[in-house]
């Protein structure tokens, strides 16, 4: 029987939503409408969706690894796989002959392992002098070591299945494990169900551009909003900012000149999220570090152009569906958001944006069942 690591659907510290409890629970939905047989451990501190729990109640068990932890549920010798969407803290477990199934969805703390803006995110001063420290090559080189150790240690177990989302993913992992058989990592395109609800065109805020996640320094709101400012008073363009993601304290937030133009929202639930995405004029998303990407095919998927990051595995996955930017380069920033003030371009990338949403979501349509399959033939 399959174990399935339900605590990859559930909130990620301060973070409800993720891209990666997005993929676990398109996964599980996808393993659920099949009426597939498996167990699931989950943390009982935290939510889970009662139709998860009920599932896996009624199809083999629900584990709380609060009270068994799961090196003692692996050595039962219960369960012939483990799927993780998020195995990256499973490095230290010892699975026996139990096949260790897992998503890497790349090496974000190598890829993008701080920024010169990272201390604005802080809201504590201990977080604040870490983000400094990281700054320091000596301190750099320690903890991108000690993660890179923990990642081989997960990649070299006998039993360990790797899965990972793109082909950039796919390619720098093996950049930084030498040894390990490229042929061996599954590619498939990270499912993700695009919500529709029924109030999607009660916009009450105008004309606004949309910034997400904004409590997280390599989502890299701070310069999308810097650059909206900046513009907002010098008069280029009129509109409000809605920014979800928010958390009081965010030091960033004293730098808004323009603060009566922005709209600050911290945790947003999906319905009204779906609403903000369908709204709104245009998303920024200058993402540092992405095995994926959700929010540009949120986005475009609803007819609404993207100012976007080439980053990672960004550019492989939207190709021409969005308009680039340098993410490091206030003003390149500026640039682009001009750029999509006029009207033939914003019209441009609307119509290659649509083209690029249906390319992404037929993929995404046609790997979710190949990508179950794959799980279940271990």
């Amino acid at each position: 029987m399959l174990l399935f690591d339900l605590t990859s659907c559930q909130p990620e510290g301060n973070t409800v939503n993720h891209g990666g409890k997005e993929y676990a629970e398109a996964v599980f939905s996808e393993m659920m409408r099949r009426g597939v047989h498996l167990s699931g451990v989950y943390n009982s501190r935290e939510y889970l969706n009662p139709e998860f729990a009920d599932y896996c109640k009624n199809h083999g068990e629900l584990i709380d690894i609060n009270e068994y932890p799961l090196q003692e549920i692996i050595n039962s010798n219960k369960y012939k796989s483990f799927y993780s969407a998020i195995p990256y803290g499973y490095h230290s477990i010892n699975f026996g002959t139990t096949t260790f199934i897992g998503n890497l969805h790349g090496l974000r703390n190598v890829e993008a392992f701080t920024d010169e803006y990272e201390y604005l995110y802080s809201l504590t001063l201990k977080q604040k002098l870490f983000a400094f420290a990281k700054r320091f090559k000596i301190i750099r080189r320690h903890y991108i070591k000690k993660y890179l150790t923990q990642t081989e240690q997960i990649i070299n177990k006998p039993s360990f299945i790797c899965i990972t989302g793109s082909v950039h993913s796919k390619y720098f992992l093996k950049s930084k494990f030498t040894t390990i058989d490229s042929n061996k990592i599954a590619v498939f395109y990270d499912p993700l169900n695009i919500r529709k609800v029924d109030n999607d065109n009660n916009n009450q805020y105008g004309k606004y551009y949309l910034i997400v996640s904004s409590n997280r320094w390599v989502k890299n709101s701070y310069r999308g909003i810097m650059a909206l400012d900046e513009l907002i008073s010098a008069g280029l363009i009129t509109c409000k900012v809605i920014v979800t993601g928010f958390v009081n304290g965010l030091s960033y937030y004293k730098k808004i000149k323009n603060k009566n133009s922005f709209i600050f929202k911290d945790y947003v639930t999906s319905e009204e999220l779906s609403v903000l995405y369908k709204n709104a004029y245009s998303l920024i998303f200058l993402s540092l570090s992405e095995g994926f990407g959700y929010p540009p095919l949120e986005a475009i998927s609803r007819n609404v152009p993207v100012i976007c990051s080439p980053l990672t595995s960004i550019y492989e996955i939207y190709q021409a569906g969005v308009l680039y930017c340098n993410p490091f380069s206030i003003d390149d920033i500026k640039t682009k958001i001009l750029m999509m003030e006029d009207d033939n371009i914003h019209r441009q990338y609307i119509d290659q944006g649509h083209v690029r949403a249906q390319e992404i979501i037929r993929c995404q349509n046609e790997d979710l069942p190949k990508l179950v399959d794959y799980i279940l033939s271990f």
